[in-house]
């Protein structure tokens, strides 16, 4: 995915957060995150919910890499013993309450991605492998994708103006409400004018009935092969893996414009995925990318970092950093790190970290 040439993509994602952050729901829920919690309720005798929140990430750090999804996330954590976290326990009155709040924000963001994948040419009839039931896109089990919901196809989302009732989920008044209809406009027509929105246009069009007859055969003969992926021993992460590696095989086995037209997919769902899911997501949940003590830069392929920090443990998988360096304008995604222990002390760890190509526009708004 080329992002230098989505810079428009960025400000409007960015912009939309703010507004979102600024909403009665969002902040109430927000405030209860882990890194945003005042100190004294993140303390190890708190029975609060930051406390049992911060518990949660530490046996499972992969499910708060979208904070905005954290309502299915921790329903479903709470319910698994060994994911509950140490410390004390929270009555389930008060985790309810903040449960309310998550479910609502999850509901709105899942909303608003729905939306703008049905902006996508050919919507909702999308003939793409990716889409066939119960890949790694699609289904009911965990994914470590936004899945496309089965409910959002049948929703009409695309003969909507704007996102639905996203404004009455979050809470907004008036003047907010205006702001979030005309920022999620703005998104859309951000997306619109990418590269890759441009190439699966073109491919979609492009399509014959030979093409369309090829692409049906590879969704069935997929199809097939995902069946006894969920009744599988593995656990749901492999699972989660498999399903993708069969997509991958069944894309690959195409030739032609339905391996272009796939391809094409493929990024730009990865490219709404990451922008509008998981960017936006942090943005509103956390703010501005925050600085990071790094050395020993090390670019080790196309848009990906490695570097040096004397400070592991304020960085999670999926947060956004900057780094106080010349060759490194734009934002950073963590996607991973390694620790290094001596007998007496921590010794400096590497993160991974993805350029965000054309975010350094966020910091030259105001």
């Amino acid at each position: 995915m080329n992002d230098r040439d989505n810079t428009e993509v960025w400000r409007a994602v960015r912009s939309l957060a703010k507004i979102w952050a600024q909403t009665t729901v969002v902040t109430t829920m927000t405030a209860s995150l882990p890194d945003n919690a005042k100190p004294h309720l993140r303390r190890t005798d708190a029975a609060t919910v930051p406390w049992r929140l911060q518990g949660m990430r530490a046996g499972a750090a992969s499910f708060f890499v979208r904070p905005l999804f954290l309502g299915s996330a921790v329903e479903y954590m709470r319910r698994q013993p060994f994911l509950g976290g140490p410390g004390p326990h929270v009555d389930d009155g008060t985790l309810d309450a903040w449960l309310q709040t998550a479910h609502a924000v999850e509901s709105a963001h899942r909303t608003t991605v729905a939306w703008l994948r049905s902006r996508l040419p050919g919507y909702p009839m999308l003939l793409v492998p990716q889409l066939t039931r119960n890949t790694h896109l699609t289904t009911n089990f965990y994914s470590g994708s936004i899945v496309w919901l089965r409910a959002e196809f049948a929703a009409g989302h695309q003969f909507d103006n704007e996102p639905r009732d996203v404004p009455a989920k979050l809470g907004a008044n008036a003047p907010q409400m205006a702001a979030l209809r005309s920022g999620a406009c703005a998104l859309a027509d951000a997306f619109k004018a990418t590269p890759e929105w441009f190439s699966f246009d073109t491919t979609c069009q492009q399509l014959t009935s030979s093409d369309r007859t090829a692409l049906q055969a590879a969704r069935r003969g997929l199809r097939e092969r995902l069946t006894a992926v969920d009744n599988s021993a593995a656990d749901i992460f492999q699972q989660d893996a498999l399903r993708r590696q069969y997509v991958e095989e069944a894309v690959e086995a195409l030739v032609g414009l339905p391996h272009a037209y796939c391809k094409a997919f493929e990024a730009v769902n990865r490219l709404i995925e990451l922008a509008a899911g998981d960017v936006f997501g942090q943005l509103v949940a956390y703010g501005d990318p925050k600085i990071v003590p790094a050395s020993g830069i090390d670019f080790s392929e196309p848009s990906i970092v490695n570097v040096i920090t004397d400070d592991p443990f304020g960085c999670h998988p999926g947060d956004l950093v900057r780094i106080d360096d010349p060759l490194v304008n734009d934002a950073l995604r963590v996607e991973g790190s390694v620790s290094q222990f001596d007998v007496l002390n921590l010794k400096p760890s590497t993160l991974t970290l993805r350029i965000l190509d054309g975010t350094a526009v966020w910091f030259s708004q105001n």
